[in-house]
């Protein structure tokens, strides 16, 4: 994920127990069984291991609500130790927000300081959900616990990378509504963040002139980040010098209704080979003989007319400033 330009923890070894073993479920589809009636649905005996990983730390929005959660229940001394939890998160994430006298830092100054920080991770978290939907990684289980301030991925655990295109694929057993589908990361990164702006609503009570602006940060600049950071990526996924609603209606929707069948991967790299050279003499036999690589069913593609409907997308480019196709790594 690191040399894919994905920001990420790092995993520095693995180390494997030679005698301890552990019992875990597993995929065996034509094996029923009534604790386990969906995959994975087999047990089997893995040896134990430990992944030990790196990242400037592992804060994360599920601690914030765990100060919140106490300061909800009214225990003795919660907003202060979660004042001080969040100065730390400031000085160990966000240094810029810090400052030396914060244990004296007025309500006023501590809800801006509080806002300023929501703009900043609302940023990393778009730039990250956009990482992953470039390379087509799913995260599997974007939950709070898992989402870090830092805006890096971090649960490997049930993830994947999408092979035959799934707008909702996900490979996380446990979520059958696939709530952490592929194209749903942009959803499931506005709820934590909405999460996050609930959490801290204790941060605001004594500044509560402030809450309107907490709102604002939510409904708007958030929204707005996400938005911008998807088409941003889509821009450089497709290698144009400008980008529009147009481009996401009349170029990117049209392709996302072709990708269904279609390797992920493999679709971007051959569209990564067109140049403006060959959009000149294009036919549909030419697409055809290109994108038809990347089907997984070759008549199907031909049934579904795939290569007519690709080559209206073809044609479209050079109305956006095309250039040059980039990769899917870039």
């Amino acid at each position: 994920m690191h040399h894919l330009g994905v920001p990420t923890t790092r995993a520095l070894c693995l180390v494997a127990s030679k005698s301890e073993f552990v019992e875990r479920a597993w995929f065996k589809s034509d094996t029923y069984s009534e604790q386990y009636n969906f995959p994975p649905n087999f047990m089997i005996k893995e040896r134990c291991a430990i992944t030990t990983r790196a990242a400037s730390s592992f804060l994360r929005v599920g601690q914030i609500e765990l100060f919140s959660r106490k300061v909800r229940n009214g225990d003795e001394g919660a907003l202060e130790e979660m004042k001080k939890f969040l100065m730390y998160c400031f000085k160990r994430e966000f240094p810029d927000l810090y400052e030396h006298e914060s244990q004296d830092m007025k309500p006023q100054q501590l809800a801006q300081q509080t806002i300023k920080f929501l703009k900043l991770f609302s940023k990393r978290q778009a730039a990250l959900v956009a990482a992953w939907l470039r390379v087509g990684y799913v995260q599997g289980n974007m939950n709070s616990d898992n989402c870090l301030l830092a805006g890096i991925t971090m649960d490997y655990g049930p993830f994947g990378f999408v092979e035959k295109y799934d707008p909702l694929w996900t490979p996380f057993t446990s979520d059958p509504q696939q709530n952490f589908g592929f194209e749903r990361q942009l959803l499931a990164s506005y709820v934590n963040f909405a999460t996050l702006t609930k959490a801290l609503m204790p941060i605001f009570e004594d500044s509560r002139e402030m809450i309107d602006e907490l709102q604002d940060v939510l409904q708007n600049d958030c929204k707005r980040d996400l938005l911008e950071a998807r088409d941003l990526m889509r821009q450089r996924k497709l290698g144009l010098s400008d980008w529009s609603d147009a481009a996401n209606q009349n170029l990117w929707s049209p392709l996302y209704e072709i990708l269904p069948g279609m390797d992920y991967i493999i679709f971007w790299r051959e569209l990564s080979q067109i140049s403006l050279k060959t959009l000149q003499t294009f036919t549909e036999e030419e697409v055809a003989r290109i994108f038809g690589r990347a089907a997984y069913d070759l008549d199907l593609f031909y049934a579904e007319k795939k290569q007519k409907k690709l080559l209206l997308c073809v044609e479209y480019l050079p109305h956006l400033g095309f250039f040059q196709c980039f990769l899917h790594l870039t």
